[in-house]
């Protein structure tokens, strides 16, 4: 996001009592209130190691004319519609979230979605080959974007009516099943693990392939 629609979403999240990831770059922004959670909390190495706590992230993001990639917040529904009233209205952006407790603002164009068509692209596989497996409102573009979308039971019932295939929960291994069921003869054998990036054309049952293709 441009510096200053960036600018306005973050200083609309960071005086309120949620927890923010504000990304910008490498780098990833969070405040006081954040630090004190994440640090009991969230023990991922390279998260903290490329942390940066300030108590006014809008201010410094416009000190320093810094473009924003991502605003990330996670807290009390109440709280986090107070500050989707002042975000929605901001022009060029993308909200979804992954959950009730969050919400994450983008630029405009930027989702799941148009990240694996981009990713097809580069090997070679066109998204009407692809399966995309999700469970909630930003997963929506992908599912969208592919020939098998497949939705977990847990997801969103709106994020089901998008899928051809709804799987088991995150709790019974719905991605597994989901995997099994397609690749098998009960799911039509219509697709195999793509391991070859190269372009020579061999499609083979390799655990070790990146992308699912008809």
């Amino acid at each position: 996001m441009p510096c200053e629609i960036g600018a306005q979403a973050v200083a609309a999240v960071q005086n309120l009592p949620v927890r923010v990831m504000i990304y910008v770059g490498d780098k990833i922004y969070i405040n006081p209130f954040s630090d004190r959670d994440f640090v009991v909390n969230y023990r991922v190495e390279g998260f903290h190691a490329n942390k940066i706590v300030l108590d006014d992230i809008a201010g410094a993001i416009r000190a320093r004319g810094l473009d924003v990639t991502k605003v990330y917040a996670i807290g009390e529904r109440e709280d986090l519609d107070k500050a989707l009233e002042i975000i929605r209205p901001l022009p060029g952006i993308t909200i979804t979230s992954s959950g009730t407790d969050n919400f994450e603002v983008m630029p405009a164009g930027v989702d799941k979605g148009a990240a694996l068509i981009r990713l097809g692209e580069l090997l070679g596989v066109a998204p009407s080959e692809m399966i995309a497996i999700g469970d909630s409102d930003n997963d929506a573009a992908m599912l969208r974007a592919v020939g098998m979308p497949v939705a977990m039971g847990n997801a969103d019932p709106a994020l089901k009516q998008l899928a051809k295939y709804v799987t088991a929960d995150c709790d019974h291994d719905g991605v597994a099943q989901a995997i099994y069921h397609l690749f098998s003869e009960q799911g039509g054998g219509k697709y195999v693990l793509y391991d070859d990036p190269g372009g020579s054309g061999s499609m083979e049952n390799d655990a070790t392939g990146a992308a699912a293709r008809l």
